[in-house]
């Protein structure tokens, strides 16, 4: 994480002295900043999600992250889904509660899955 972090600044800073600041509004490079912390917030929770549990229960809830992206899709650029992209997605979904119950006589959550 810390050299995938130390790349994309090296790229960044490549990017901003080729094209400079110029181009970018304020609410643009707001922007940018917000999307840089959630995206440290959201591998510090995978990181730690990963302390607590097996890492073959947690990738799956990872990449349900798709599954917002595609809400996102949905609401602000109208995309339209058919009927077996609705069957996959909620296959995607079961697939990851499914792994993620670790005993199914009480059906409990892990605690990785909070």
């Amino acid at each position: 994480m810390i050299l995938l972090g130390f790349f994309g600044l090296i790229i960044s800073v490549i990017i901003t002295v080729y094209h400079g600041l110029s181009s970018l509004s304020y609410f643009n490079i707001f922007l940018a900043i917000v999307a840089g912390i959630v995206y440290i917030l959201s591998n510090g929770f995978f990181l730690k999600a990963l302390q607590v549990e097996e890492v073959s229960r947690i990738v799956p809830l990872a990449y349900l992250s798709s599954l917002i992206v595609l809400f996102y899709a949905v609401i602000f650029l109208g995309e339209v889904l058919t009927i077996y992209k609705y069957i996959g997605i909620f296959l995607l979904v079961l697939g990851a509660i499914l792994i993620s119950i670790k005993d199914f006589s009480k059906i409990r959550f892990s605690k990785a899955f909070k």
